[in-house]
């Protein structure tokens, strides 16, 4: 996610973590993450005009997904974004 090998594709929530907890928090919610294959919109824009059309045509999104909560990504990239 750091080196921005990944991208976020989906968001998935539980309504039962999110009730009573903190507006501006992520409490119950997880990012779908893959790797995206940009090269097909570089290379048929008209083609691959939407991001779908590029997560649907991505091979590595059909294989290899990845969830993670997203409160803990929020939290790593703000210490990353202060680092840098």
């Amino acid at each position: 996610i750091l080196n921005a090998e990944i991208h976020l594709v989906d968001l998935t929530f539980d309504v039962t973590k999110i009730r009573g907890a903190p507006s501006d928090g992520y409490a119950g919610v997880s990012g779908d993450f893959c790797a995206l294959d940009w090269s097909l919109h570089k290379s048929n824009p008209s083609k691959y005009p939407m991001f779908r059309d590029i997560e649907n045509h991505s091979p590595k999104c059909s294989t290899q997904r990845f969830r993670f909560n997203l409160s803990k990504v929020v939290e790593m990239m703000r210490k990353h974004d202060e680092s840098n």
